[in-house]
């Protein structure tokens, strides 16, 4: 049997959708799937690296990074005053919330130097809205629009 141009076009196109499957996804890290990009505000993001987050031999979560535009310049991404955002995919029952808060604040008192003052107010709004209960499953997306 001979393909024509059509068919053979047509058939590389049906074998890439059933390799792609349902939905995009940029990667899978420990069995979670990540987005592509997301939005914050107007401004769409991509997905520019992600990780585990292990405390000893127990997966805690998956932290995913999405930027304006990729980059490994982690100095340029800290620094440019564009939106980002940072997801949490929870692995683990271990993760809880005051553990979260901990690890928050400590992580907010080393990025300030120890003062902390002039952002509280923000660091206070944004411990109000984590969950009274963190699960196996949950999401949690920290986002900065400038």
């Amino acid at each position: 049997m001979r393909l024509n141009a059509m068919n053979a076009a047509t058939a590389v196109l049906a074998v890439a959708l059933l390799l792609i499957g349902g939905h995009a996804t940029a990667a899978k890290v420990a069995g979670v799937e990540l987005d592509p990009a997301m939005s914050v505000g107007e401004q769409e993001l991509v997905l520019n690296g992600a990780g585990i987050r292990k405390k000893l031999f127990i997966k805690l979560y998956v932290g995913s990074l999405y930027a304006v535009e990729k980059s490994s310049d982690a100095t340029a991404l800290v620094d440019a005053d564009e939106a980002m955002a940072i997801r949490l995919n929870v692995l683990s029952d271990l993760l809880t919330r005051d553990k979260m808060v901990k690890a928050l604040k400590e992580g907010f008192s080393k990025s300030t130097g120890g003062n902390t003052e002039p952002v509280q107010g923000g660091i206070d709004q944004m411990m109000g809205l984590m969950q009274d209960k963190i699960r196996p499953g949950n999401s949690i997306t920290l986002a900065y629009e400038p």
